[in-house]
């Protein structure tokens, strides 16, 4: 009977590799798609509820909300940038920079991430706005 070690349950250096590059980039593409389905399907709600209601809105709000209106020119943008993206991931991997590649990886799912995080803020700001459209008067 021979011997089981430790070695041969872990998988191969490249196997880690390839698949921490498909990883990365998978979430990536999570990451847009979910600023694309804030901006394309949250936004424009918010806005109507807003709007009917009289809230006076933040710059940062209208600046999300108009970014909301430009639906049709966002997602080609944020294809190329993917397909950018990947092509940055595979010349990494294909250099053999582990180093840049996880770097290049958390900076941009970094980025995505708190630019997701600012929309939901500059979304909900309203919301904490006190508004008397009232005014009494004695």
């Amino acid at each position: 009977m021979s011997k089981v070690s430790m070695s041969d349950f872990s998988p191969s250096g490249e196997k880690v590799e390839k698949e921490s590059t498909r990883d990365g980039f998978l979430l990536h593409v999570l990451g847009c798609a979910l600023l694309l389905s804030l901006l394309g399907f949250v936004a424009p709600r918010l806005y109507a509820i807003y709007r009917d209601f009289g809230v006076p809105l933040p710059r940062a709000t209208v600046n999300v909300f108009r970014a909301s209106h430009l639906g049709a020119y966002l997602v080609p943008i944020f294809v190329a940038l993917l397909a950018a993206d990947r092509l940055v991931l595979k010349s990494l991997k294909r250099r053999g920079d582990v180093e840049w590649r996880r770097f290049y990886t958390r900076s941009v799912s970094t980025g995505l991430a708190l630019l997701i995080l600012w929309t939901l803020c500059a979304m909900c700001i309203p919301l904490t706005i006190v508004y008397t459209p009232l005014s009494f008067s004695g």
